[in-house]
């Protein structure tokens, strides 16, 4: 899934943010962006870009599977005995009302145990 993503982030980071980030360090692209040690010419452009590619990729697959395990968390079961439930306490709250004693609540106390 993350494969189909990457291909439109690396268009994203291609086309929009490395030429900001070259503009901002005057650069011409992105991968001339590094150091000179000694003799050795360090080029960290293309560890930047993998970063950053690899940044917005996990922020989008994040969000999905954010969005999907809320989804998920919302069963359509329980809002069905929550209806439930609040019926069947209706009913309670009506029969102690009209004093039926049919629940066991009306009336007079049973008598104690005998032992």
């Amino acid at each position: 899934m993350a494969l189909f993503f990457k291909d439109i982030i690396d268009a994203i980071v291609n086309g929009s943010i490395t030429p900001i980030i070259s503009l901002v360090t005057g650069q011409a692209t992105i991968d001339d962006i590094g150091f000179t040690l000694g003799d050795a010419r360090f080029n960290i452009g293309g560890v930047i870009r993998a970063a950053i590619v690899f940044l917005l990729v996990a922020a989008v697959l994040y969000l999905i599977v954010k969005a999907y395990n809320t989804y998920i968390a919302k069963p359509h079961q329980e809002i069905e005995a929550s209806d439930t439930e609040l019926s069947l306490l209706k009913e309670i709250r009506d029969e102690l009302r009209a004093g039926s004693g049919a629940s066991g609540f009306g009336g007079t106390p049973p008598p104690p145990p005998t032992v």
